[in-house]
């Protein structure tokens, strides 16, 4: 599981996060208007799909497991409702 924060870092007021990033990296929190969690779920046993599993990593790419466990990602953005203009 990982956790983002969206940042709105221009000037305009519209809330809409001009980047997401982790905790550590972010510049102002009073500039955080949404927060993204991404999850991914594995099965317990090998072998239970008829091929490798291909799923879309946080950064956009395809990672390919080689153990035909079955996988599932999950993406939720939410929108800070008190950030927002």
């Amino acid at each position: 599981m990982q956790i983002l924060y969206g940042e709105n870092t221009d000037a305009d007021a519209d809330g809409t996060p001009d980047r997401f990033v982790a905790a550590v990296d972010v510049t102002d929190w009073d500039d955080v208007t949404t927060v993204r969690v991404w999850a991914l779920l594995r099965g317990f046993q090998d072998n239970m799909a008829e091929a490798e599993q291909s799923y879309p990593a946080l950064d956009g790419t395809m990672v390919t497991a080689p153990d035909k466990r079955l996988r599932r990602t999950l993406l939720l953005t939410i929108s800070l409702r008190n950030r927002l203009p």
